[in-house]
């Protein structure tokens, strides 16, 4: 299927979720919702794999630094943002993450390349790795 069709799906599942959040004064609305974000919430698995499959092995461990830095400034910045938004209305909140996913669905949608695998480890080094692995998994036995 493809890292991009992935990650389109689950920005479209947040914001579609968020969308419904926003809207909802019902309770199986609310329920609707988090189904459909758990069925589409992978964005974060995706976000690894798109950077380890587009980065060099030499600056592989920045970049995953750089992405664990922005989920941890979403994590510090998102109930922030959302407390002050929720004194003003409990829905906006959810009009603002539906918004920012939205967002974040076109940037993928127009500017987001998938990066195409270049580099292949021969066959053999791929089963030596693998068996040294098992045997290594063995070990404590």
């Amino acid at each position: 299927l493809g890292r991009r069709p992935v990650l389109l799906l689950s920005l479209a599942g947040a914001a579609f979720d968020y969308t419904l959040l926003a809207l909802s004064n019902v309770l199986w609305m609310l329920y609707l919702g988090r189904i459909i974000s758990g069925i589409t919430g992978a964005t974060g698995a995706v976000a690894a794999s798109v950077v380890a499959d587009s980065t060099a092995v030499s600056e592989r461990t920045a970049w995953f630094g750089r992405l664990g830095a922005a989920f941890g400034a979403g994590l510090i910045a998102g109930p922030a943002i959302g407390g002050l938004a929720g004194d003003i209305s409990p829905h906006l909140p959810f009009v603002i993450a539906a918004i920012l996913n939205a967002c974040t669905f076109l940037m993928v949608f127009f500017i987001f390349k998938p990066a195409v695998q270049t580099e292949e480890k021969p066959a053999e080094q791929k089963q030596e790795s693998a068996g040294i692995s098992f045997i290594t998994l063995l070990k404590p036995l």
